[in-house]
């Protein structure tokens, strides 16, 4: 799972995004091992990545016999909320902790292995096949529900490619 914003002007469902100083809309993606999008959604650039994930994760519905395994992450969804959430449906979470001096001292460690975090890379890969689309560089669309369709398109366009490569 990892997010990306995407630059546009001030229209509705753009925030602006004080790390990146720029007005945009986050993208937050969803992959499998091999970097196919699952799902994907947009929100705000004022949003930060943990109160996506949530929302995202809940849009993801699987079959019973092919359900997430373990989640992995980078250190933005660190958070015991979203850990107890994931948890809640059955999920592993494969996320480093934050480096901050006010850790939580309770309790043990989460899980982190780190050669299944190698994975993540496949996300960043894919995030960067929905930017090599112009439409997606910089938000054209004025209504978030095209921009949202337009993101879609793009990540069924990376599976049709990807699934075209794998025959």
């Amino acid at each position: 799972m990892d997010g990306s914003l995407v630059q546009s002007p001030r229209y509705n469902g753009v925030g602006y995004d004080s790390q990146h100083h720029r007005y945009g809309t986050n993208v937050s993606l969803l992959t499998e091992k091999n970097g196919l999008p699952l799902t994907n959604m947009t929100f705000k650039g004022n949003r930060n990545d943990i109160v996506c994930a949530e929302a995202t994760m809940n849009k993801l519905r699987v079959g019973a016999k092919r359900r997430v395994a373990e989640l992995n992450a980078d250190k933005g969804y660190d958070s015991m909320a979203f850990r107890r959430h994931l948890r809640a449906r059955g999920i592993g979470t494969n996320i480093p902790e934050r480096k901050t001096k006010h850790r939580r001292k309770r309790g043990r460690k989460p899980h982190m292995d780190k050669a299944n975090f190698k994975f993540r890379a496949f996300v960043e890969r894919t995030n960067a096949w929905l930017k090599s689309y112009r439409k997606l560089r910089y938000r054209y669309e004025r209504k978030r529900g095209m921009f949202q369709a337009v993101v879609d398109f793009c990540c069924l366009l990376i599976c049709l490619k990807r699934v075209g490569d794998m025959q």
